[in-house]
C-alpha cells in the first residue's frame, strides 16, 4: 500500500506522516513552537481517530472519514518514513489479531502433512541466508554443500548429507525438484506404532467377558 508522506486535505488542513506511528493532521492557521499545530491523529495500531481539544469541527469530520478509509485497509503494510521497514495497519486491534491467529492456524493445518512428508524423506528446510552462512550446514570439509537450483529463499537439505540440497522460491518447489531427481517420494507413510502386548488378563478373557480379575 502506498500512502504519501504528506497530502493536502483542504487549503487549510493537511496530513503528514512523521516519526510517530500515526497519520498526523495539521491546521495551517494554528502555530505552536514555530510549527503547524497537530489537531488530531490516527494511530497505525488501532486505526481510531483522536483529537486535540482545539481541533476544528470541520477537521474532525475529515479525520473521521480518513479513519474509515484506513479501517477498510486494515492488514495492509505502510512504510515507516524514518526506517527501512513497514507496519501493518490495525496490528493491535482485537479483530485483526483474531483473524491473523485464525489464518495462521489454518495455514499450519494445511502445512503439517507436507512437512511430515518432508521429514519422512529425510529432509529439512532452511533459509538460504542461514544455509550459506551458518557453520551447522557446512560439510566435513567446512564447505557449503552444492545446491540444485539457483533462485529463491527456500532450501531443502538432507541433514545427513546423503542426498543433495535443493533451492527454490517455495518449499513445494524444492520437493518437486527433488522428486524429479528421484530423491523425494510422495508414497511414504509414517510407520504405525506397534500394538501393545496383551496383558495376562487379556489372554485369559474368554468370549463371555470373564477374566481372572472379575
Amino acid at each position: 500500500m502506498s500512502v504519501p508522506m504528506q497530502y493536502d486535505l483542504t487549503d487549510r488542513f493537511f496530513m503528514k506522516r512523521g516519526s510517530t506511528p500515526c497519520f498526523d493532521y495539521f491546521d495551517r492557521t494554528k502555530m505552536k513552537n514555530g510549527q503547524y499545530e497537530r489537531m488530531g491523529w490516527i494511530s497505525f495500531a488501532l486505526l481510531e481517530p483522536r483529537f486535540e481539544q482545539n481541533c476544528p469541527a470541520e477537521l474532525r469530520e475529515i479525520i473521521q472519514s480518513e479513519a474509515q478509509k484506513y479501517f477498510a485497509l486494515m492488514g495492509s503494510e505502510v512504510p515507516i518514513p524514518t526506517q527501512d521497514e513497514t507496519v501493518t495497519l490495525g496490528y493491535a486491534r482485537a479483530d485483526y489479531c483474531y483473524e491473523w491467529a485464525k489464518q495462521r492456524h489454518e495455514d499450519s493445518v494445511k502445512w503439517q502433512p507436507f512437512r511430515d512428508l518432508v521429514t519422512l524423506n529425510g529432509y529439512d528446510f532452511a533459509h538460504i541466508y542461514d544455509f550459506e552462512t551458518k557453520k551447522r550446514f557446512r560439510d566435513h570439509n567446512g564447505e557449503i554443500p552444492p545446491l540444485i537450483g539457483g533462485i529463491g529463499n527456500w532450501v531443502m537439505y538432507d541433514p545427513s548429507g546423503a542426498k543433495p540440497a535443493y533451492r527454490a522460491a517455495t518449499s513445494e518447489g524444492c520437493a518437486e525438484a527433488a522428486k524429479a531427481d528421484g530423491n523425494f517420494r510422495t508414497d511414504i507413510q509414517a510407520p504405525q506404532p506397534d500394538a501393545p502386548d496383551p496383558s495376562v488378563e487379556d489372554e485369559y478373557t474368554d468370549s463371555s467377558g470373564f477374566s481372572p480379575s472379575s
